[in-house]
């Protein structure tokens, strides 16, 4: 959107000779974006027509608004990705390898609808797209392989960040909990085309962090669905076969 201030100065275009030519200067000024959005909206009100009479936080009278279309909802974001990982030497009873996906945050900064940019990093986000925005996300491994045998435990945790809003009848937003999940598994192959697998997804049985948000689609359904999952301890066991 558009809009234009200033002083029209010069010859009068209308019913102006055909032989005449008519010159009009337009002088256009920098206007804070709140002001341009107050004057939006008060246009949009009224059918879209400009009121003509000067405004004290103007420099002149508003000439025109244009309500085109226009990029908005960028994102900028600054963070740091880690990636480690440590193989032991492998000893008489297998070989462990640990590792470690980790992000930080810095910021996360989402433009609004009047050109300002807000950082959501450690909350929730309500606008653009829904869900959490962490300071600190990792993934960790604990592999270990002996033969046909391989075992794998695994962690995913997100930092706690802040609700998208208070409690009733308070004003400061509260803290959502960390979470974090832990998952087991281990694998058999020993048999020729044969692979038996099984495991416990929610190791520790945990729910998800309470979360007021509303705006992911699914309702007050007391966590971020984005993320989180409300289901507990899952026992699960699998068996391949490959032809080859």
């Amino acid at each position: 959107m558009l809009l234009e201030v200033g002083v029209e100065r010069g010859v009068d275009t209308q019913a102006a000779p055909e032989d005449e030519v008519g010159v009009v200067l337009l002088h256009v000024e920098e206007v804070d974006a709140e002001v341009v959005e107050e004057v939006r909206v008060a246009a949009d009100d009224a059918g879209r027509r400009v009121d003509p009479r000067p405004r004290p936080d103007l420099p002149g009278p508003v000439k025109s608004v244009s309500f085109s279309f226009f990029n908005s909802g960028t994102v900028r974001t600054t963070g740091v990705d880690l990636n480690a990982q440590l193989q032991f030497p492998r000893y008489d009873w297998g070989q462990v390898k640990l590792s470690m996906q980790g992000t930080y945050i810095i910021k996360y900064l989402q433009q609004q609808l009047n050109g300002r940019y807000d950082n959501y990093v450690n909350h929730e986000v309500s606008i653009g797209f829904s869900g959490a925005i962490p300071y600190w996300h990792h993934y960790l491994t604990l592999d270990w392989n002996y033969g046909p045998w391989t075992a794998t435990l695994a962690e995913n945790f997100l930092k706690g960040t802040y609700d998208v809003a208070p409690n009733p009848g308070e004003s400061q937003l509260r803290k959502v909990g960390n979470y974090d999940i832990w998952n087991l598994a281990a694998s058999y192959g020993g048999f020729k085309g044969w692979q038996l697998s099984g495991g416990i997804k929610n190791l520790f049985n945990r729910n998800p962090p309470f979360s007021n948000q509303t705006w992911t689609g699914e309702g007050p359904v007391g966590y971020d669905p984005t993320y989180a999952n409300p289901i507990g301890r899952v026992f699960w066991a699998a068996i391949a076969y490959s032809f080859r």
